[in-house]
């Protein structure tokens, strides 16, 4: 997938109108990433787009968690997105040298399943309504794009996480990403991913790690587990609010929607 669309946020001002904020919101500042030093290669984080399931093989097969701060090239960076590392802290020889890669999802279902996560995890004092929830959706998606609600991370559009600065030589610029792929396809494009990676890195990843990779990949399920939260979202989708999550996420939809408008 080409990173064409991706120098863009939805919202005129961006990311910048979210450095304005940065006390009130550091997670906005810049997308968090895990570094495999070994193998040369970078994951970017969108969340909702088997975020953890691509943890769970860095962490088991790689050995390197989200918290793990001796993989950070810079530790004073990792501040901005909680004790993790972000694309801030990346040095200009692991901007140069290492493999960059991301997944990103439908953006219809991942906005669903990202009002789920708020309300499970009560995000910012988010509580779904039972009674108007259809009315309470359509008021986040309306505050979004009058930028008078910075949503959390699982609620971000993939164009901003995407396009998070870096700095080379003093300037901010942005990552460029050798591999982008829909989560929908993570178990079928994963061992190509790990193809590219040791052809990037000049080093073969021993066979039982990459087995058990390759694995854990196939045994994603790109599906919101069944909670009372996500069959109460569910049964209040319409026509209409997913037209203006289309509105509102219209940079996403023009980049990774999974049929793209014609």
């Amino acid at each position: 997938m080409h990173q064409t669309c991706v120098l863009e946020d939805l919202a005129e001002g961006g990311r910048e109108f979210a450095r304005t904020d940065l006390e009130a919101r550091p997670v906005l500042l810049a997308s968090e990433v895990t570094v495999v030093h070994e193998y040369k290669f970078v994951y970017v984080c969108v969340r909702k787009a088997a975020s953890s399931a691509i943890h769970t093989i860095l962490d088991e097969v790689f050995g390197v968690d989200v918290y793990a701060g001796s993989s950070c090239p810079n530790n004073t960076s990792r501040e901005h997105l909680i004790y993790r590392c972000t694309t801030l802290a990346l040095t200009e020889e692991v901007l140069r040298d290492y493999f960059f890669f991301t997944y990103v999802r439908d953006p219809l279902a991942r906005f669903y399943s990202g009002v789920v996560q708020l309300a499970e995890n009560q995000d910012a004092g988010f509580v779904l309504d039972r009674v108007n929830g259809p009315e309470q959706l359509a008021a986040l998606l309306y505050d979004m794009q009058r930028l008078s609600f910075i949503p959390n991370d699982h609620l971000e559009t993939q164009a901003f996480v995407l396009s998070s600065p870096v700095l080379v030589a003093g300037r901010v610029e942005m990552v460029d990403f050798d591999w982008i792929e829909w989560s929908e396809r993570l178990g079928q494009s994963f061992p190509r991913l790990l193809d590219r990676i040791e052809a990037h890195a000049g080093k073969h990843i021993p066979a039982a790690l990459r087995a058990r990779s390759e694995a854990l990949a196939a045994e994603f399920k790109n599906v919101q587990a069944a909670s009372r939260y996500s069959e109460m979202v569910k049964s209040w989708r319409t026509d209409w609010l997913d037209q203006l999550v289309r509105e509102t996420y219209k940079q996403d939809f023009a980049c990774f929607a999974l049929e793209r408008p014609t």
